[in-house]
């Protein structure tokens, strides 16, 4: 499969400064527009001044699972449509896997391959 070229806007979740900037610079790469944030209480500021226009959200692992799922459920409130990827490291992938019913559109777990967060975001916005 090849990667999606995109113009969205992805609102990007991450407290993780290297891995922000490594996603935001590969996103830009093929045409998306990030936001970032570095916790829930900005993610949810940006979430609802641009819900029009925000395509994706890629959530990191905040301080602990519950400020994660905390996350999750005020994005769903605000808007119940939202696409939501989860991106986790090992330590909590078993917390992230238990939201995926409920919660979450699609999961990848750390360390990932840039080129797979940008294949499941194309997924998610209807590519191949």
């Amino acid at each position: 499969m090849g990667l999606r070229w995109g113009t969205e806007l992805i609102l990007m979740v991450e407290r993780d400064l290297s891995v922000k900037d490594l996603a935001r610079d590969m996103f830009h790469r093929y045409g998306y527009s990030v936001l970032s944030a570095g916790d829930e209480g900005e993610a949810v500021r940006l979430y609802r001044q641009h819900v029009e226009k925000i395509a994706v959200v890629t959530i990191g692992a905040l301080s602990d699972r519950a400020r994660s799922r905390d996350l999750f459920n005020m994005i769903r409130k605000i808007n119940p449509g939202a696409r939501v990827i989860a991106t986790s490291d090992v330590s909590q992938d078993t917390g992230c896997r238990n939201m995926l019913p409920h919660w979450i559109d699609g999961h990848i777990r750390k360390p990932y391959r840039m080129t797979d967060l940008l294949n499941l975001v194309g997924r998610l916005l209807g590519g191949e």
